[in-house]
Formats: C-alpha cells, structure tokens, sequence
C-alpha cells in the first residue's frame, strides 16, 4: 500500500475515533412538558402576554401590543435584573466556540409588528457563547437580521428580505439552525442558508436587560423588546455541541501530518 493511500486511511480511521456532536433538547412538546418552562432546562417570561399550550408547541399571545415580552430562556426570568442568578439547569451546554455548538428551533410567526423601531424584531434568537461574543437574529414581517451594537444601541446589521426566507418564519415544518464555529455564525433553514458573518460581542451594552448580554452561555427566545411585538408558536428547541478532542487525540493528528511532510520531502512526490 502506498503512502498516500495508507495516510488517508489513518487520517479517516483518526476522525473516526473523535467525539460527535451531542444534542441536548430543551423543548419538545411532542415527548415531553408541553410547556417549555415545565422541562427542566427554560424560565420563562410571559408580561403584557399570554400563551396556550399544546402537542405543536407553546402558542404565544401579546395582550398589550408591542409593550409585552415574552418567551423562554436557559436562565431565570429575572436574570436582567440580577446577573448572579444561576442557569435554570446547570447542567447546560458548555457553548464553545472554537468547539462549535448549534442552537435548533422550530417556530411560526402568525403576526409582527416594529413599527415603533425597524432596528427590533417581534421575535428573537439570541446565543451567546461561552466567551461572551454571540448574535442575537431577529425575525420581522419582511426580514430577518443580525443586531449590531453600535453607540450603545442596537441597529440591524447584516439581513435578508429573500421573500422566500422570509415567509419560512410564517410557516410550520420548518428547521432553524443558528450554528457557530471559531468566530462565525450561520443561520439556515431546512438546511439552506440565510445569514452568515462574523460573531458580535453585544457585552458593552448597558441598556434594559444588558445581564443578559454579558452572561455566558446564554440563550433566549422570544419577544425581548418593549419595541416590536409578535403572536408565534415555538415548536422546538436543542443544543448541539462537539466535544474539544483529547490531548492525545491532537498529538496523534499532528504526527500523522508530520509522516505526511517528512515523506514528501524525503520523495519530492507530489501526493495530491
């Protein structure tokens, strides 16, 4: 067997033996609490609004117009108002980046309304790592978009109005994954991509509910704006993430890339 054939299979034998992504559900009403803070893993906030549960998820209904907020989180509903409140469980998800985690949900928008801001959304998926550094995606009528901070203040940063991207958050059996890897993010649809950049770091901000923005490991869903409101349906939700490999694992890896160096050095061959 020649080199080359013999390293690819070592190297594929090697990745082999790594450690997959393990999933982690928070919600799923079709096997277990049908509402999300009955799971053992969200808190929720339900002000100025109100919600029914059911098979197909936690229905979400604003009673006072854009000033209700409302939705679930991985911390304590109060944690904006107090930042040493612990995580609802602590056996959450370590969200490293240089790992890579990813944040999946399910959800319908039936209505939104930010009429009385264009830079917040109805609805909300906020993720933030376990560096502080994260993105907060917003789901409007016609968009859906990465917050910035900028001067303290949240604006729209990179988006899409793709009418078909769009209309995916106004309709059921659909897949949203919110992924992160070294310093990017990427939000898709049933596997298809919707947004992709760099990560923001929204821990300078000390607005309303700027804890949260400087919490680890933080996640939230929802409507988190006095600005925009929304009437949705959350469907799912689960945490994906990829063990860092052993340190022996590493060592093994950069020893089957030296083999790979001396021997092309040694032969002049070109192993492509």
């Amino acid at each position: 067997m020649n080199l080359p054939l013999r390293t690819a299979l070592v190297t594929l034998s090697f990745f082999a033996g790594l450690p997959a992504a393990t999933a982690q559900v928070l919600y799923n009403p079709a096997t277990g609490p049908t509402n999300p803070a009955l799971t053992g893993w969200l808190d929720g906030s339900l002000i100025g609004a109100s919600a029914s549960y059911g098979s197909s998820g936690a229905q979400v209904k604003p009673s006072a117009g854009n000033a209700a907020i409302a939705g679930w989180s991985n911390y304590p509903a109060l944690l904006a108002l107090n930042g040493a409140l612990p995580p609802v469980n602590a056996a959450f998800p370590v969200l490293d980046a240089t790992a890579g985690y990813t944040l999946s949900f399910d959800m319908v928008l039936y209505s939104e309304d930010h009429s009385g801001n264009a830079n917040r959304a109805g609805f909300s998926a906020t993720l933030i790592g376990s560096d502080r550094k994260g993105v907060e995606i917003g789901f409007q009528s016609d968009r859906i978009f990465a917050q910035n901070l900028v001067d303290n203040s949240f604006v729209a940063g990179e988006s899409t109005s793709d009418p078909a991207l769009v209309a995916a958050a106004f309709a059921p059996n659909h897949r949203w994954e919110l992924e992160v890897q070294g310093d990017s993010y990427q939000l898709l649809v049933n596997g298809l991509p919707v947004l992709s950049s760099a990560l923001h770091d929204y821990s300078s901000y000390t607005g309303t509910g700027a804890n949260a923005y400087r919490t680890p490991n933080f996640l939230f869903l929802g409507d988190n704006t006095t600005s925009a409101g929304a009437s949705f349906l959350l469907g799912y939700a689960a945490i994906s993430t990829v063990p860092e490999p052993a340190p022996w694992a590493l060592l093994a890896l950069g020893g089957v890339a030296l083999a790979v160096r001396r021997r092309g050095g040694a032969s002049g061959r070109d192993f492509s």
